[in-house]
Parts: structure tokens; sequence; C-alpha cells
């Protein structure tokens, strides 16, 4: 890098304190704890910038995915959720058909489910299993089963892993499929 003098510190645990520096942060460095011998670089300050090793032209882009994990834009997960449920339920009713008062539904909560629950898409249930399979909680729509209607659904004697294969029922693995889980309630309670 070449830019800034850094101060080191020698094999003797000695500091040699730094002639001058170009980078006024890097006067505010903080011993590195590791083996290196080395003071850490404080990160650089994030003003806004896109970093792009090619020219791009906009206009010619028909859609941007995001992969959500942050490598490319810093957003709120909640924020994103929320569009994306909204985005589906306005196609639901525009292109598929549904009926207009999908449009009236919830307001999306993004705290309703986690990863790792897993939608009987055949009787409209979220589950969320143990590693044995063993059904601990089961909505259906947004309503909570009993135990009795759990273990008459879901027979804890008798479950094993080929009984919860696609296309029968799909697990929520992605932060991507929270809002899904959320519409597919939602369309439960309106049957």
């Amino acid at each position: 890098r070449g830019r800034a003098r850094r101060t080191l510190i020698t094999a003797m645990d000695e500091e040699v304190s730094p002639v001058s520096t170009q980078i006024p942060e890097w006067d505010s460095m903080e011993q590195d704890e590791g083996l290196s011998g080395t003071l850490v670089e404080p990160p650089m300050k994030y003003q806004g910038e896109i970093f792009c090793n090619r020219n791009l032209k906009m206009s010619k882009i028909a859609a941007v995915g995001f992969d959500m994990d942050y490598t490319l834009s810093d957003y709120i997960p909640e924020t994103f959720e929320t569009l994306a449920y909204k985005g589906a339920r306005e196609r639901l009713v525009e292109k598929l058909g549904y009926p207009a008062k999908l449009l009236n539904g919830r307001e999306y909560d993004s705290k309703w489910f986690v990863r790792g629950l897993v939608v009987d898409k055949r009787r409209g249930n979220i589950l969320k299993m143990d590693r044995h399979k063993y059904v601990k909680i089961a909505y259906h729509g947004f309503r909570k089963l009993s135990k009795k209607e759990r273990d008459d659904l879901y027979n804890p004697t008798s479950t094993n892993w080929e009984a919860y294969q696609e296309p029968a029922f799909a697990v929520l693995d992605t932060l991507f499929s929270l809002p899904d889980a959320f519409l597919f309630s939602e369309l439960v309670e309106m049957k």
C-alpha cells in the first residue's frame, strides 16, 4: 500500500513511532492482538460509494437480484421482507386472480416465522419439529393447533424422514422464504 507509514512492533515488543502519516485515521490505530507484530488499520468508512470493476449501464438492466448476505448492499431485512410480501400479494391479485381482499390483509410481521420451520402444503400447516421429526408446534394459518390436533395429524410414533419430503412439504431454510410463509398462512386463513 505504501501511502502511509505504519507503526511496527519489533520482535522485542518495542514500539517504533511513525515518522509521518498521510491518512490521519492511522494515527489512532490500536495494537493487533495477533502474531503479526503490526498495528491494525482502521476500517474504511463507507460513504455511499458503489465499487465496480467495469462500466455498467443501469438503463440496460431489467432486474437486480439480492443474495441477502450484505455483499452488495446494506439493507434492513424487515423492510426487504415487507416489500417482497406486499409485491407477492399484489401479483396474486393482479396477475393470478386472487380475491382483492387479500390486499387488505394482515400487515407483515417479520418476527412471526423463523428459518427451520416446515410447511405442510397439503394441510395448510406450518410446523416446528425437533431433530427426530416430532412436531412440537403447529399452526394452521395463524391458529396454533392443540397437542391432540398435532398428534392426530402427525402421529409421533410413526413419523420418519421420508414422510416430510417434497412436493407435500417445504423447508423454510432461507430468509427469502419467511415472507412466503406469512403469505401462505394468510391464504390458509382466507380459505
